[in-house]
């Protein structure tokens, strides 16, 4: 199953207003969660460095937050990552919580008719 949440930004990640000069996706363990909350354009270049966080995706991972707010853009290389992921949060049994989606995102995913997927149900509330 896959939730969507509001964003929670952290100045540990990310600083307000302040652009990623090359992709990096920090991965916090929180509990028997993963907090993952990449940074930088979301496209071809980014999907080897994003090999790691999903192999941390195993049995006894409850969930997966993923906050998007700092996803800049993303092209079919994001929806790619989106459907691997989830694809690894079902083999664990881990429930997916995307959060941060922009407008952006939003269209990319509505173009691939990826909300069969991922259930987008509208916009996350702002924090």
């Amino acid at each position: 199953m896959t939730v969507l949440l509001p964003a929670v930004r952290t100045d540990r990640f990310h600083g307000e207003g302040v652009p990623c000069l090359r992709f990096h996706c920090p991965v916090e363990q929180v509990g028997n969660g993963l907090a993952l909350a990449p940074c930088g354009d979301l496209d071809r270049t980014a999907l080897p460095l994003l090999a790691g966080p999903l192999y941390r995706i195993g049995p006894g991972t409850a969930w997966v937050h993923l906050d998007l707010s700092a996803v800049g853009f993303m092209d079919s290389s994001g929806l790619s990552f989106l459907t691997r992921l989830q694809r690894r949060c079902l083999r664990a049994g881990a429930r997916l919580e995307v959060a941060g989606l922009r407008p952006q995102h939003l269209q990319v995913l509505d173009l691939a008719g990826y909300a069969l997927l991922v259930p987008v149900q509208g916009r996350p509330a702002a924090v």
